[in-house]
């Protein structure tokens, strides 16, 4: 099962980098396992990023409410690094 969700990953990744390079903007992509907030925090502290994009599909209130709770903690920690 994990194998098929690092497949998917890999392909939806090359098509937002291959997206992103048509517009003319250098992208870098990266797949990381675990818990989505350590996942996205240690991500922006080790690279350093620019600019990070959280994607999110269609969920229930308390999925919201969860995914809202990540950008959050990931949006405080990518504030703190200016």
């Amino acid at each position: 099962m994990q194998d098929n969700q690092k497949k998917f990953a890999a392909s939806l990744l090359a098509k937002a980098k291959e997206t992103c390079e048509n517009y003319g903007v250098e992208a870098e992509t990266i797949s990381v396992m675990g818990n989505p907030k350590d996942a996205i925090c240690d991500a922006l502290d080790k690279f350093h990023c620019s600019l990070l994009v959280i994607g999110s599909h269609s969920r229930g209130a308390l999925g919201r409410l969860v995914c809202h709770n990540i950008k959050l903690n990931a949006y405080r920690l990518f504030s703190a690094q200016d």
